[in-house]
């Protein structure tokens, strides 16, 4: 609301949110983010359709698992090779691949795109429930 009263829409404003792909998996553990980012989903498509009159456009942007020093203790034991022999495009998803498309949907490229959530996964979705590194023991060890 402040955005829009500061001018949002003046010009064709546009938002990313940052989504996850854990709303296409059964995460061990992870119940309330799952929800917390499918939530996030249907308020992108639901304020897509409400800012659409004042030239908003809303879109966001679902990462996979990203090589960043929050997940470090997944990739770092053998720079990821592992993690992204699971992944359609073999190679794990990093922060500039996400900017990227970030950039892209605040762009005017992106003027006719909205209420879209951009899996940037390296095709993870792509394989039914998809791969995830999280299992029961990585996220033991994250909680001591």
């Amino acid at each position: 609301q402040a955005a829009i009263r500061a001018g949002l829409g003046e010009r064709g404003g546009a938002v990313v949110n940052i989504s996850s792909g854990t709303v296409h998996k059964t995460t061990p553990k992870m119940i309330a983010y799952a929800a917390a980012k499918s939530a996030l989903n249907a308020i992108t498509r639901v304020l897509a359709r409400d800012l659409a009159p004042l030239g908003i456009r809303v879109n966001s942007v679902a990462p996979g698992l990203t090589k960043t020093s929050g997940t470090r203790e997944m990739w770092e034991p053998d720079d990821g090779a592992a993690a992204a022999s699971n992944l359609l495009l073999g190679r794990l998803t990093t922060a500039d691949d996400i900017a990227a498309a970030c950039a892209f949907l605040l762009s005017d490229d992106a003027r006719q795109i909205t209420g879209q959530i951009i899996d940037v996964d390296a095709g993870n979705h792509l394989m039914g429930g998809g791969w995830t590194p999280m299992t029961d023991e990585t996220i033991q060890g994250r909680i001591r």
